[in-house]
């Protein structure tokens, strides 16, 4: 198999996977916003790069990819981060806690999916697919019933019976639950 990208290093991946994370969930966030929360371009917004932390209930890091440094945060995500608290999305009280450069695990994303759309009166309950009873439910601890939500409204799916809730999220699974929610 030929691959289209060519990264130096594993830690330059790691960075461009979490740079595109980040991106990602901005995106999501921004969409939700009405029209009179939206900044206008010429507003500060997140930084990426070297500013990334190790979040402490995934699976461990490699220290070479990972920068205890704290994130420089702008307007753009500091409004999204009120809108998300104020929506359910997290529980946090402030940006730090959040720990906004942290990589998501599939979880997590869930929560944050099921969470959004239940916000939007689009969320069925009522949905049952006997496809979404994971083998390693278990392991999702608190984010059980928000995968379970979540695959049962075709949010985010699963691979031979196991969801995998502790795994980072890909971008490509986050931007295809995105765009599911959106079609």
């Amino acid at each position: 198999m030929v691959s289209l990208l060519h990264f130096s290093s594993p830690r330059m991946f790691d960075k461009v996977l979490v740079f595109l994370l980040i991106a990602c969930a901005g995106i999501f966030l921004w969409l939700t916003m009405s029209e009179s929360q939206k900044l206008t371009t010429n507003q500060a917004s997140v930084t990426t790069g070297d500013n990334m932390s190790k979040s402490p209930n995934l699976a461990p890091l490699p220290t070479s990819s990972v920068n205890q440094s704290t994130p420089t945060i702008g307007d753009d995500f500091s409004q999204a981060f009120e809108r998300a608290k104020k929506i359910g999305i997290t529980d946090h009280q402030d940006i730090a806690s959040f720990r906004p450069n942290d990589f998501l695990s599939r979880g997590e994303f869930a929560k944050m999916m099921v969470t959004f759309v239940a916000s939007e009166d689009k969320l069925d309950t009522s949905k049952r697919n006997s496809d979404c009873l994971f083998y390693d439910y278990k392991q999702a601890g608190n984010y059980g019933l928000y995968i379970y939500d979540a695959c049962n409204n075709e949010l985010m799916k699963g691979s031979n019976g196991y969801f995998y809730p502790n795994n980072h999220i890909s971008r490509a699974e986050a931007i295809t639950s995105i765009i599911r929610f959106k079609a």
